[in-house]
């Protein structure tokens, strides 16, 4: 004949005593069963998430007239030239607007 199984009933703890066990639990513990390779690629992911990036748009130059900002505007048609070479003479054309000329 098996033993019927015991399960566990879930330990209650007062707060205070709760906090008591919590102090002497690590706050370092040495082993999370994590792979270290994965680790090191999380952290790369994470950082390269919080550079700052520089929006290059058509949109983004407009904006930046809009707020007076027409050197940053210009500088941002010039680099959108560079990488929209079919459209290097609209984007001409919007620099010397701004520049006035």
């Amino acid at each position: 004949m098996t033993e019927p199984v015991k399960h566990s009933q879930p330990q209650f703890l007062k707060f205070t005593d709760w906090l008591k066990k919590m102090k002497n639990v690590s706050a370092n513990p040495q082993d999370l069963g994590t792979d270290p390779e994965l680790e090191k690629a999380i952290s790369g992911i994470a950082n390269a998430s919080n550079e700052a990036k520089e929006i290059v748009t058509e949109t983004m130059a407009e904006v930046f007239v809009k707020q007076g900002k027409v050197d940053k505007a210009v500088q941002l048609f010039i680099k959108l030239s560079f990488l929209e070479p079919e459209k290097s003479a609209y984007f001409a054309a919007k620099i010397q607007q701004l520049k006035g000329l």
